[in-house]
């Protein structure tokens, strides 16, 4: 008797995870295949499409993905307008852009399975986000055009902008000078207290200190060059730029 309870007990627990595994598996929002590697394969997918510079482009590696990944060209991708013919579609759509007067449809002529459907649910929605951003790109950039063509004045946001950043460079400009030249200025300030009240004064100090502040110098130098290069003024942006250049290059081999 306790052996067939046990047997009961078991098979009730096997279900149970059974139960389990197709109820997480049908709403979880994560795709997870021992084979399939769909996850990564999303991300670096989507990592590849962030990359396109606008709506055409996008959709051309939204197809490459589409066929690289489920290995079928049985899909069509179209745009439907206010004033487009009525079309009836018997096959399974997925919207990938909705502006109201234009819609831009995902036709899926290929059975899928149930993780390849997700996946490509998931890398809709971020071909949709993608669109969206393209969109407002390219918005502003026809704003900031018309409005250099047509008026002298000035973007109030551009000018919120430009502030904003100046606003941030100097701040960060100020936290390396605080944290470099000046905490060297105070710890040169410091030896200079301790030297003053030594009742010998030894040569190796003074020409330590001496070094020291000659190297903050020439840092304070590197920073009034960056922030005005002397080259940009006088020979141009192409010769400052190989000055740069240089620098780095000199600083890469000592590192």
């Amino acid at each position: 008797m306790s052996q067939v309870f046990f047997l009961l007990v078991f098979m009730v627990i096997i279900a149970s995870f059974y139960i389990k595994e197709r109820i997480d598996f049908k709403y979880r929002k994560i795709i997870f295949s021992s084979t399939g590697n769909y996850v990564h394969n999303l991300y670096a997918a989507v990592q590849r499409m962030g990359k396109a510079k606008n709506q055409q482009e996008l959709l051309d590696r939204f197809k490459y993905e589409i066929t690289e990944k489920l290995g079928t060209t049985a899909f069509h991708i179209r745009t439907i307008t206010d004033d487009s013919p009525q079309h009836v579609s018997h096959y399974p759509q997925l919207l990938l852009h909705d502006a109201g007067e234009e819609k831009i449809m995902l036709e899926i002529r290929h059975a899928l399975q149930k993780e390849e459907l997700l996946w490509l649910e998931l890398l809709a929605l971020y071909v949709s986000m993608f669109i969206n951003n393209l969109r407002q790109i390219e918005d502003l950039v026809r704003e900031i055009q018309h409005i250099k063509n047509t008026s002298d004045t000035p973007l109030p946001w551009l000018d919120k902008l430009l502030w904003n950043i100046i606003e941030k460079e100097k701040s960060i400009l100020a936290q390396e000078l605080h944290d470099t030249i000046l905490q060297e200025q105070l710890h040169l300030a410091r030896e200079l207290d301790v030297l003053a009240g030594s009742p010998t004064i030894q040569k190796e100090t003074v020409l330590a200190i001496r070094e020291q502040l000659l190297n903050a110098t020439k840092d304070l130098r590197e920073y009034c060059e960056n922030l005005s290069p002397p080259l940009l003024d006088t020979f141009g942006l192409q010769m400052a730029l190989k000055k740069l250049i240089q620098k780095v290059k000199i600083r890469l081999i000592f590192y």
